[in-house]
């Protein structure tokens, strides 16, 4: 699953501050694509711990971050609850801030209100020639037995409205969820039990259908890659916890989208982060 840097508790802290300096430099948002704690079926860790954990999680972003700058959050299969009930306690953590949807005509900002948030992850987020959809690839889940995601039905029409939506406001689309909708090159790497999304064909099926999504985001399997199919460019980045420790800056343009690894750059000690 990749190198985990040692006193990897270290790490969190100092992306917290970059980020805080990306924010003053003028950045519109984060989006967090999952993973935030150690819940689901591989860690074994109990339901008052996983709980308590995603507590600390979002008090420590919100005491650097504060909770006017947008960080967006989106389930991975860690972030179900160990003893069943899907992203219940996830929602509850890191959903408080949630506001209104945004449209066109607005700036980049928060993207729904609390009342629609409490029922839906998946939303958008829109400025002038580009719509970000963030999608919930733990829809449906209740337990983490595989580590595979699913995109429901309903969000699937939703899906489909955001894509006519954006097609006809002429607005190019950037996707974002945790796990895979296409293999990455190499073989022998990625498991096709656990590692995309399971009804992936069926998106990738939809997505067909449209020539203005240009970029979809993914995370979960621990490593950096690109691939592309039918025009769009897809993207999988490692933990900022694993070498080589970086984030990656998205910068849209009208014509093009640029993507730069933020490298964390930990002054080190005997593997310590400092």
């Amino acid at each position: 699953d990749g190198l985990v840097v040692d006193a990897a508790e270290e790490v969190l802290p100092l992306l917290l501050r970059q980020l805080s300096a990306f924010a003053a430099s003028g950045a519109d948002f984060a989006v967090h694509a999952g993973d935030a704690v150690c819940g689901g079926s591989s860690f074994q860790q109990e339901g008052g711990e996983f709980e308590t954990t995603l507590r600390l999680y979002r008090s420590l972003e919100a005491s650097v971050l504060g909770t006017s700058w947008p960080v967006y959050h989106l389930p991975g299969n860690h972030d179900i609850h160990p003893s069943g009930g899907g992203t219940r306690a996830w929602r509850k953590a890191m959903c408080a801030n949630a506001s209104r949807e945004c449209d066109a005509a607005q700036p980049w900002g928060h993207a729904c209100d609390a009342t629609v948030h409490a029922r839906t992850i998946y939303r958008a987020v829109c400025a002038r020639a580009w719509r970000v959809l963030l999608l919930d690839a733990t829809d449906g889940i209740d337990s983490d037995s595989d580590g595979r995601g699913h995109i429901g039905a309903t969000q699937l029409g939703w899906l489909r409205a955001q894509l006519d939506a954006s097609a006809a406001a002429r607005q190019s689309v950037i996707l974002v969820m945790h796990q895979l909708l296409v293999q990455p090159p190499g073989d022998g790497w990625v498991d096709p039990t656990q590692d995309f999304i399971d009804n992936r064909e069926e998106v990738l099926a939809l997505l067909a259908r449209y020539d203005h999504v240009r970029l979809s985001l993914h995370g979960h399997v621990h490593a950096n890659s690109i691939a592309t199919r039918g025009g769009v460019v897809f993207v999988t980045t490692a933990s900022a916890a694993e070498y080589p420790m970086h984030w990656r800056e998205v910068s849209v343009y009208e014509c093009e989208e640029r993507l730069v690894a933020a490298e964390m750059q930990p002054r080190c000690s005997r593997g310590i982060a400092e």
